[in-house]
């Protein structure tokens, strides 16, 4: 296939016959067909008559140069921009290359990863069976100790009353700490008169032997006298519902006992019962340290004597101290009475 040139004056396609027969120029990139070749030969070639045609001649000529110099300098300029778009494909390749070696790099570095990885998860799956084998051994493990701790589980059930006893005492402990000094010493004032007052009642009480009691009220009686609280509070539990006045010399001490709890029921008990001589001994409760313990005794007397003072077991010590004072002046000025002592 013929390659078509074109007029660089014009823009009208060149025939290639015109190229061989010489009748249109062309050099390298520039062509010049045979009308614009033939006007400009005419214009060079026609005579010079006047003036105004040879300057318009001149000027046909200069805007001819002008238009091949132009022409010259795009070609400059496309040969210019064809040696930056060579350069910048060298560079372009350059940076292909980079990026290629990069890539290698990379996919080396991932294939190493990826061993590395596998190498690992191998070593995964043998610690999740280490682990398997682990679980079951704990599970049997666990299964052996089922037994252990359900007699554990018993123990504890069987602990449960005691310790919610331990636990009532312990409050109670905590409220003796919390307590004033002059607290204490009332309470030893209080055993000091307890003491005399049970020497002034026994002396005008009759005798009472203790083998006037059946075997099995002999046998509580004697465990009043145990060291541990619990086995006195029992025996106690057990005479307050025998209801014997002949049992009042051996309750009357049980208003001091170091157990709270069998005070208590003592003052509770000694007021069911009505028991007159019981009178001084409540008395004298009446500024116990514990607060449930005063409660219990100031309802027996109460009950007992149908006096009623102004006192309150859970006031401030001055008015327990007020309140224990008219008690006791109103038994020192009536006990004679109140008792039928001629």
């Amino acid at each position: 296939m013929a390659d078509l040139s074109f007029c660089n004056l014009c823009d009208q396609s060149i025939p290639d016959s015109d190229l061989r027969e010489q009748t249109a120029i062309r050099v390298g990139d520039r062509a010049l067909c045979h009308k614009c070749q033939a006007l400009l030969d005419e214009q060079i070639e026609r005579p010079q008559t006047s003036v105004l045609p040879s300057v318009a001649t001149v000027l046909g000529v200069i805007a001819l140069a002008c238009c091949f110099m132009l022409l010259k300098r795009i070609d400059e300029m496309q040969s210019a921009q064809q040696r930056q778009v060579d350069e910048l494909s060298v560079q372009l390749g350059l940076k292909l290359e980079t990026m290629n070696g990069n890539i290698n790099d990379a996919l080396n570095k991932f294939e190493e990863d990826k061993s590395l990885l596998d190498v690992q998860l191998e070593l995964l799956n043998g610690g999740q069976k280490k682990i398997s084998s682990s679980s079951t051994n704990i599970e049997s493990g666990m299964l052996s100790n089922q037994d252990a701790l359900a007699r554990i589980n018993a123990e504890q059930l069987e602990s449960q009353s005691r310790l919610s006893r331990i636990e009532s005492t312990m409050s109670v402990v905590e409220e003796r700490v919390a307590s004033q000094r002059s607290t204490q010493e009332n309470l030893r004032d209080q055993l000091s008169r307890l003491d005399k007052n049970v020497t002034a009642m026994q002396a005008v009480a009759p005798a009472i032997e203790e083998t006037t009691f059946s075997g099995e009220v002999s046998a509580v009686l004697r465990s009043l006298q145990s060291a541990d609280p619990e086995v006195r509070y029992d025996a106690l539990e057990k005479l307050s519902g025998i209801q014997d006045p002949k049992l009042l010399p051996h309750i009357f001490p049980l208003l001091a006992d170091p157990y709270e709890f069998t005070r208590f029921l003592a003052a509770h008990t000694l007021g069911a019962w009505e028991a007159k001589t019981a009178t001084p001994h409540l008395i004298e409760a009446l500024v116990d340290e514990v607060k449930f313990v005063r409660e219990a005794a100031v309802r027996a007397l109460r009950r007992i004597t149908a006096q009623s003072f102004d006192y309150e077991h859970d006031a401030t010590d001055e008015k327990i101290q007020a309140g224990y004072q008219q008690w006791k002046t109103w038994w020192e000025t009536n006990k004679s009475e109140f008792l039928g002592i001629q």
